[in-house]
């Protein structure tokens, strides 16, 4: 049997299994701080995901939030800005016409899943950003040791 070289599966498994490139977070306790107030709403989504720069404008801007208000008190806006950038720049490239804010238009993640799959979820109106409608909660908790 013949193995095929896949560099965006290489790159995501990398990307997921990587330690975080500032590992205390800022300060104890953000994490969970992160998991709590983001994971009231929706899945809580790992730092990994996305640049530190994409992070700082959700964060700037929760007062819309994807149409809802998630504003927080400043303190723990601040300690999950520090959590969500993990001491990366938020500061984005000059030549970054639109800042991300979409996981699911991140390239890692469109090469992840791959066209026919967007295409098909596209097509039978399947949330792409719920990552447990496929993945499952178990396979993505710390405990299950999935995308965290």
């Amino acid at each position: 049997m013949k193995i095929q070289h896949c560099p965006s599966l290489f790159f995501f498994v990398f990307l997921i299994l990587s330690p975080p490139a500032h590992a205390n977070h800022a300060q104890p306790g953000n994490m969970e701080l992160t998991e709590k107030e983001c994971g009231a709403c929706h899945y809580y989504y790992s730092p990994k995901f996305m640049p530190a720069y994409s992070w700082k404008l959700i964060v700037d801007t929760l007062s819309d939030h994807f149409g809802d208000d998630a504003s927080l008190d400043e303190a723990s806006t601040q300690r999950i800005l520090a959590y969500l950038t993990q001491g990366r720049s938020t500061v984005p490239p000059a030549n970054l016409k639109k800042i991300p804010i979409h996981i699911t238009n991140m390239v890692w993640w469109r090469r992840a899943h791959g066209t026919k799959f967007i295409e098909k979820a596209a097509q039978d109106k399947i949330t792409l950003s719920n990552c447990a409608n496929c993945h499952g909660l178990w396979k993505l908790s710390p405990v299950g040791g999935g995308l965290m």
